[in-house]
């Protein structure tokens, strides 16, 4: 395509859809003035989740920044790949982040099922569950035929990746108990749900506007059940990754005494963030926790 055709249609575009103010897609400038009011009521309703979850994220950005300076002898064989889902882990975790703060609760749920499955491999990694070789897909030599995998065995040793890492952490090869067990399952449940059950979200929306209870729900609106479901699963899952982040040290005590005592002080507030919890779920995230990473810090 030329440059004139391109101009062309561009201009076609914005003679079609330019708003009263100039804006090519004004009507879209209603859904953010929305999306802001839902920003500034829960900033002003959530400040202590707020300052959490920064300093968090803020702390994530710092810790990679660590890595990045660090010289390439001192990378052992697995920790370049643990290093590699951290990265995509944190991208994910902010984008689910941004937009649990616009009011799409069920999207920014749905996000958070990749953080939580990135930090499982990452513990795993750690603990040779799993190895660097298999950690994307468990895939045998004799599969591998003049260097090409077929995509149908990438997808099954996928599976088989994930299905070893979800037994060992949280099935019934770990040493967890089995209502433990039973409120991880529930865990995935509900991301899984945030994902791929779409007509059931939809209901939430369509039931209340169809039996005449509410107006039509073109906008974003505050849903207390759904903010609390999010601020529920994201604290736990950030203080599972705060956990991991001393994987990423070459040698214990590598990283500055200014950083110990900032992961101490995240870690400790994820823990006291979570006491608000039923207790049967702080019970299963606590006892986690602590099969997985050690007796508490002292």
């Amino acid at each position: 395509m030329t440059k004139e055709a391109v101009a062309k249609w561009q201009r076609r575009i914005e003679d079609t859809f330019r708003g009263p103010a100039g804006i090519v897609g004004e009507s879209v400038l209603k859904l953010e003035k929305n999306e802001n009011a839902l920003y500034e009521f829960l900033l002003n309703n959530f400040c202590g989740y707020v300052r959490l979850m920064d300093a968090f994220l803020g702390f994530y950005v710092e810790t990679l920044d660590l890595i990045k300076r660090r010289q390439p002898r001192k990378w052992s064989n697995k920790l370049p790949v643990i290093t590699a889902f951290h990265i995509p882990t944190l991208w994910r975790f902010r984008a689910s982040y941004t937009i649990f703060w616009k009011g799409y609760y069920i999207e920014a749920t749905g996000l958070l099922r990749g953080v939580f499955e990135n930090a499982l491999t990452i513990i795993a990694l750690n603990k040779d569950i799993i190895t660097a070789r298999n950690a994307f897909s468990d895939i045998a030599e004799q599969k591998i035929r003049n260097g090409k995998i077929d995509m149908r065995e990438i997808r099954l040793g996928i599976k088989r990746t994930d299905s070893r890492i979800r037994n060992k952490l949280l099935g019934t090869g770990s040493s967890l108990s089995r209502e433990t067990q039973k409120d991880f399952k529930e865990v995935f449940r509900l991301m899984h749900n945030s994902v791929h059950r779409s007509r059931i979200n939809i209901l939430r929306y369509y039931v209340p506007w169809a039996s005449g209870k509410k107006p039509f729900p073109l906008m974003p609106f505050y849903d207390q059940d759904l903010v609390g479901l999010y601020m529920h699963l994201s604290g736990l899952f950030g203080w599972i990754l705060v956990k991991t982040f001393p994987f990423l040290e070459t040698e214990e005590g590598e990283f500055s005494i200014s950083w110990m005592k900032k992961r101490r002080v995240l870690d400790e507030c994820f823990e006291e963030s979570l006491r608000d919890l039923p207790k049967s779920s702080r019970r299963s995230y606590e006892e986690f926790i602590t099969k997985t990473f050690g007796e508490k810090e002292t």
